[in-house]
Parts: C-alpha cells; structure tokens; sequence
C-alpha cells in the first residue's frame, strides 16, 4: 500500500472516530436524557458535574468516602479527607502531585495516574483511564473510555485511542497512529508513525510495525 492510499484510509476512519467521540460528548454534556428529576419540586433539573467533567447523580457515592460523586475530587478512590496538594482539582489519591496536566485537557469521570505524569495541551481523556508512572501523553490526543496505559509509555501527538484498550509497559504509539477498540499491545512495543491497529488486535511485546502499517481487527502481531 502506497503511503497517499494509506493516508487516504486513515482520514476515513480517523473521521469516523471523531464523530463518534463528537457524538458521545454531546449526548455527555448536552443531551436531554442526561436530566434527571428533582424529587424535591419534581421538576426538571441538570445533574451536577464533578471537577473531571462528568455529569453523575449527587446521590451516587461509588467509593463509599462519604463523599457524593458530584462534588467528590477522587470518586472511585476512597479519599475522604480530599486532599488536593497542588489545587489541579484532583484529589491526591486519584491524581500525583507531581502529574503535569495543561490547561485545557478535558478528562471524564473515575481518571487516575500514578507519579510523574505529563498530559499535555488539547488532548482529550475518557472515563475511567488509569495511566501508570512516568506516562507523557503529547497534545491533541484523544483517549476513549476504559483505558489503560501502563509505566513509562509515551503516545505521541494526534493519537487516537479507542475504548478498552491495554498499552503495556514502556510502550511508544508515534505520531497520528489510531488505536481501535479492545486493542492489547504487550509491553516495549513501538507503534509507527500513522499505523492504524483493527478493533480487537493484539500486539504482543517487543513488537516495532514499521511507518503506517495497517493491522486488521482481531488480528495478532508477534
């Protein structure tokens, strides 16, 4: 495959990434069915949102802290006393003090990174990502729901990340590769620049697919 046929695949289904993640962030924010009904005057009322920009019910207290959801700053890491060190709006049980997130980065409901970390300007995290130490995540990359991104890994600019995906340990995703759905890749792989990996795949370690290699769903690379 020439590089122009395969950036030319990589456009349609970057595109149709996208509108999705467009779609699910307009049903997350906007969307009439995430009203829920105020038992006190039984009128319509917006749910209250949490500091990860997550719409969730305040009566929801998922990690038993005492504290609800919509107010808590770790809600899935029990965290009562919501500790905050460096005021990022995370509380230190979910979130290292020494985790650099740039203004801007938009992150869902339940994140949590070990120390470390760096997320760099205009990327996009889903919920319930878990990102391990010394991960960097550079600018304009986009990261589904479910998550996982193991120690020392690093993905690159314009990388988009489906849901369910597992990225092992010092794992290298470069430069506008698109990683699909329920994709494993084993640890100290390196994703090329503008590779596109199938929903399903599996990468297993040690791994190195060469600039915009394209990999089927359910497929296996050893």
């Amino acid at each position: 495959m020439n590089h122009q046929d395969c950036r030319l695949n990589r456009i349609i289904l970057a595109g149709s990434i996208i509108f999705l993640f467009a779609i699910g962030f307009y049903y997350l924010m906007i969307d009439p069915a995430s009203l829920y009904l105020d038992s006190a005057n039984a009128s319509p009322a917006l749910a209250q949102t949490n500091n990860q920009n997550e719409i969730v019910d305040p009566a929801v207290d998922s990690d038993n802290d005492g504290i609800d959801d919509s107010v808590d700053n770790c809600p899935t890491i029990p965290n009562s006393d919501q500790v905050d060190a460096n005021q990022d709006g995370y509380g230190d049980a979910c979130v290292s003090t020494s985790t650099r997130i740039s203004e801007g980065v938009l992150i869902g409901y339940g994140f949590s990174s070990g120390f470390n970390c760096e997320i760099r300007k205009k990327t996009t995290i889903g919920d319930n990502v878990r990102i391990g130490v010394s991960v960097v995540i550079h600018q304009n990359v986009a990261i589904g729901d479910n998550v996982v991104v193991k120690d020392g890994s690093i993905i690159e600019s314009a990388v988009i990340i489906s849901d369910d995906v597992e990225v092992g340990e010092n794992v290298r995703i470069a430069d506008a590769a698109i990683v699909g759905d329920g994709v494993v890749i084993g640890s100290k792989s390196l994703i090329g620049k503008e590779s596109t990996i199938g929903n399903g795949a599996t990468i297993g370690d040690n791994v190195i697919p060469e600039f915009c290699t394209q990999i089927s769903a359910m497929n296996t690379l050893q």
